[in-house]
Protein backbone atom coordinates (compact mmCIF):
# COMPACT_ATOMS: atom_id res chain seq x y z
CA UNK A 1 0.00 0.00 0.00
CA UNK A 2 1.21 2.80 -1.01
CA UNK A 3 0.62 7.05 0.26
CA UNK A 4 -1.60 7.10 -2.96
CA UNK A 5 -4.29 4.30 -2.45
CA UNK A 6 -4.64 5.84 1.29
CA UNK A 7 -5.61 9.25 -0.08
CA UNK A 8 -7.25 8.05 -2.84
CA UNK A 9 -9.54 5.82 -0.37
CA UNK A 10 -9.76 8.60 2.09
CA UNK A 11 -11.08 11.09 -0.79
CA UNK A 12 -13.43 8.46 -1.91
CA UNK A 13 -14.95 7.78 1.70
CA UNK A 14 -15.08 12.00 2.05
CA UNK A 15 -17.11 12.46 -1.26
CA UNK A 16 -19.80 10.10 -1.07
CA UNK A 17 -20.27 11.05 2.61
CA UNK A 18 -19.81 7.37 4.05
CA UNK A 19 -17.52 7.83 7.00
CA UNK A 20 -16.78 5.81 9.91
CA UNK A 21 -15.06 7.20 12.05
CA UNK A 22 -17.45 7.67 14.67
CA UNK A 23 -16.77 6.65 18.50
CA UNK A 24 -18.83 3.72 18.14
CA UNK A 25 -16.89 2.11 14.96
CA UNK A 26 -13.53 3.48 16.41
CA UNK A 27 -14.33 1.09 19.64
CA UNK A 28 -15.28 -1.88 18.08
CA UNK A 29 -12.28 -1.77 15.43
CA UNK A 30 -9.74 -1.33 18.80
CA UNK A 31 -11.67 -4.43 20.86
CA UNK A 32 -11.51 -6.94 18.04
CA UNK A 33 -7.45 -5.23 17.30
CA UNK A 34 -6.79 -5.42 20.83
CA UNK A 35 -8.30 -9.60 21.08
CA UNK A 36 -6.31 -10.29 18.01
CA UNK A 37 -3.18 -8.65 19.24
CA UNK A 38 -4.20 -10.14 23.15
CA UNK A 39 -4.28 -13.91 21.32
CA UNK A 40 -1.06 -13.49 19.70
CA UNK A 41 0.64 -12.48 22.92
CA UNK A 42 -0.98 -15.56 24.40
CA UNK A 43 0.01 -18.12 21.73
CA UNK A 44 3.61 -16.35 22.12
CA UNK A 45 3.38 -17.07 25.80
CA UNK A 46 2.18 -20.48 25.49
CA UNK A 47 5.48 -21.48 23.37
CA UNK A 48 7.32 -19.32 25.43
CA UNK A 49 6.73 -22.13 28.69
CA UNK A 50 6.85 -25.21 25.84
CA UNK A 51 10.36 -24.07 25.13
CA UNK A 52 11.69 -23.68 28.58
CA UNK A 53 9.61 -26.50 30.04
CA UNK A 54 11.35 -28.94 27.30
CA UNK A 55 14.61 -27.73 28.19
CA UNK A 56 14.18 -28.25 31.96
CA UNK A 57 12.53 -31.57 30.86
CA UNK A 58 16.29 -32.61 28.35
CA UNK A 59 18.29 -31.12 30.99
CA UNK A 60 16.30 -33.55 33.85
CA UNK A 61 17.05 -36.53 31.46
CA UNK A 62 20.58 -35.37 30.56
CA UNK A 63 22.06 -34.73 34.37
CA UNK A 64 18.93 -35.91 36.61
CA UNK A 65 21.72 -35.26 39.84
CA UNK A 66 22.62 -31.63 38.70
CA UNK A 67 18.68 -30.46 37.76
CA UNK A 68 17.61 -29.31 40.68
CA UNK A 69 14.12 -29.06 41.02
CA UNK A 70 11.42 -31.64 40.68
CA UNK A 71 9.81 -33.21 37.85
CA UNK A 72 6.55 -31.45 38.20
CA UNK A 73 7.08 -27.90 37.38
CA UNK A 74 8.40 -28.47 33.78
CA UNK A 75 5.79 -30.65 33.13
CA UNK A 76 3.30 -28.62 34.37
CA UNK A 77 5.26 -26.23 31.88
CA UNK A 78 4.48 -27.84 29.16
CA UNK A 79 0.82 -28.33 29.68
CA UNK A 80 0.30 -24.99 30.41
CA UNK A 81 2.27 -23.96 27.54
CA UNK A 82 0.20 -26.24 25.12
CA UNK A 83 -2.62 -25.01 26.68
CA UNK A 84 -1.97 -21.38 26.00
CA UNK A 85 -0.53 -22.24 22.10
CA UNK A 86 -3.56 -24.13 21.21
CA UNK A 87 -6.31 -22.09 22.93
CA UNK A 88 -5.00 -18.33 22.73
CA UNK A 89 -7.37 -15.62 23.45
CA UNK A 90 -10.57 -18.27 23.64
CA UNK A 91 -9.17 -20.22 26.89
CA UNK A 92 -8.65 -16.89 28.53
CA UNK A 93 -12.40 -15.88 27.27
CA UNK A 94 -13.78 -19.44 28.45
CA UNK A 95 -11.81 -19.15 31.76
CA UNK A 96 -13.21 -15.44 32.84
CA UNK A 97 -16.63 -16.62 31.67
CA UNK A 98 -16.35 -19.33 34.48
CA UNK A 99 -15.04 -16.34 36.83
CA UNK A 100 -18.17 -14.26 35.84
CA UNK A 101 -20.68 -16.91 36.47
CA UNK A 102 -19.30 -17.60 39.83
CA UNK A 103 -19.06 -13.93 40.67
CA UNK A 104 -22.61 -13.77 39.91
CA UNK A 105 -23.78 -17.48 41.45
CA UNK A 106 -22.48 -16.05 44.47
CA UNK A 107 -24.52 -12.46 44.43
CA UNK A 108 -27.94 -14.27 43.15
CA UNK A 109 -30.50 -13.63 45.42
CA UNK A 110 -30.17 -16.92 46.75
CA UNK A 111 -31.23 -17.96 50.61
CA UNK A 112 -27.81 -19.00 52.34
CA UNK A 113 -27.37 -22.28 53.18
CA UNK A 114 -26.99 -22.39 57.09
CA UNK A 115 -24.93 -25.12 58.65
CA UNK A 116 -25.73 -25.83 62.32
CA UNK A 117 -23.27 -27.73 64.37
CA UNK A 118 -23.86 -29.16 67.92
CA UNK A 119 -23.02 -26.94 70.73
CA UNK A 120 -20.79 -29.67 72.14
CA UNK A 121 -18.77 -29.69 68.69
CA UNK A 122 -15.32 -27.42 69.60
CA UNK A 123 -14.88 -29.83 72.73
CA UNK A 124 -16.75 -27.08 74.66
Amino acid sequence: MNVNTIMAGLVSMAGTGQSNWDLSSFLENSKSQLVLWGGAIVSLLGVVLIIVGVFHLVKKFISPQQGGGGWAMPIIMVIVGGALLTGGWGLIATISGGGQKTIEDLGADKPAAVIMLPADFYGS
